[in-house]
């Protein structure tokens, strides 16, 4: 989004969302792309998931994610839960992903907390011609990549 949408979306004036922006890049909530856009800064990215109680996770998220997506060649989504519903946090999407596809195969991998409890989940929506092998490699990563994460949650757990 270009900071001219942002002010009509938002309905400011000029100065007001120019000076907004400007507080927000400076405190980490907006970060400008190299095509002079604006997305999600760090601080605002890690805002959004501590929502769910998941703040700690969103920078080990960002290398491990997109890493899985890589190495997986898949569409991969953190998803959080209540432990009744799950709620997507972010997703990355695999180059050959296209949302018209039909439904495709899809691996959940949970993600522990201190106690052992879910907390998050792994969805990962794989390619409809991996063969057996193919998948348990994936969901083997996959696993290994959740339990990194649920181990950064318990790094971060309060001393009891």
């Amino acid at each position: 989004m270009t900071i001219n949408e942002l002010i009509a979306a938002c309905e400011l004036r000029r100065s007001t969302g120019f000076d907004m922006v400007r507080r927000m890049e400076v405190r980490g909530f907006v970060s400008r792309t190299t095509d002079g856009r604006y997305t999600l800064g760090p601080a605002g990215g890690a805002f959004g998931y501590a929502a769910f109680g998941l703040g700690q996770l969103y920078e080990v998220a960002q290398a491990l994610l997109a890493w899985l997506r890589d190495e997986a060649d898949a569409t991969v989504a953190l998803e959080a839960t209540d432990g009744a519903v799950y709620v997507n946090l972010q997703t990355w999407t695999a180059p050959w992903f296209r949302r018209d596809q039909p439904s495709l195969p899809a691996l959940l991998v949970p993600i522990g907390a201190p106690g052992g409890q879910e907390v998050a989940r792994l969805r990962l929506l794989i390619n409809r011609h991996l063969d057996e092998h193919a998948i348990d490699e994936t969901l083997a990563l996959a696993r290994k990549v959740a339990a990194r994460l649920g181990d950064t949650l318990k790094d971060a757990a309060p001393a009891a």
